[in-house]
C-alpha cells in the first residue's frame, strides 16, 4: 500500500520533471525497504 503511494506522487512529480528514470529507481529503493 505505502508503495502504491508513494509511487502515485513520486509519478506525478518526477513525471513532471521528466525524470522517469528515477521514478521507477525511486519505487525500486521504496519496494526493497517495504520488503
Amino acid at each position: 500500500m505505502l508503495v502504491g503511494i508513494i509511487g502515485f506522487f513520486g509519478s506525478i512529480l518526477f513525471y513532471d520533471q521528466g525524470l522517469i528514470a528515477a521514478y521507477y529507481f525511486s519505487l525500486t529503493i521504496t519496494t526493497v525497504a517495504t520488503g
